[in-house]
């Protein structure tokens, strides 16, 4: 008896940056946590208090399907699943458009370092969940120099994504 005993405990931090118009909303966890889903949690509980002052709401989750990309997905009318024409790639696409098709939030496709492999399998999951490409990113050195520079990316299918978007 005794023997646990529960305390509250800094577990991550939320930061805001603003720019013009664009606001940044951030949260990091500590180094050693775990259940990074609370973390996400937080970070959506802060937003969804000023919800109203955003046009859009841009939430950007790592790959996969686990307990944070559901907490980030949960809610959402909208995803964009971004994939690239590798096994690793196709494996994750299936997994997230399940996961989407579940939750019942529309998501489109955008094939990311498009050329780099095969892409007839990405086609057969999107046609297999009733959903559309709607970009491809080539694979460009040029988009890779630029964004490991931290400079804009000047791209005809980037573009086309946003104005995607704000259909």
């Amino acid at each position: 008896a005794g023997a646990i005993t529960e305390s509250a405990q800094v577990i991550g931090e939320i930061f805001i940056g603003q720019k013009g118009k664009l606001t940044l909303l951030s949260g990091k966890m500590k180094t050693g946590i775990e259940e990074s889903s609370l973390v996400v949690n937080a970070v959506k509980k802060f937003y969804e208090k000023r919800e109203k002052d955003f046009d859009y709401i841009i939430i950007d989750t790592a790959a996969g399907t686990h307990c944070p990309v559901i907490a980030a997905l949960s809610g959402s009318n909208q995803a964009l699943a971004i994939t690239e024409p590798t096994p690793l790639g196709v494996h994750d696409l299936n997994l997230i458009l399940s996961l989407t098709k579940k939750l019942k939030i529309k998501t489109q496709v955008v094939i990311n370092r498009a050329g780099i492999g095969p892409e007839d399998i990405i086609e057969k999951i999107v046609k297999k969940y009733h959903t559309k490409i709607i970009a491809k990113i080539p694979y460009s050195q040029n988009i890779e120099k630029k964004y490991c520079s931290g400079l804009p990316i000047q791209n005809m299918e980037i573009k086309k994504i946003a104005n995607q978007l704000k259909k």
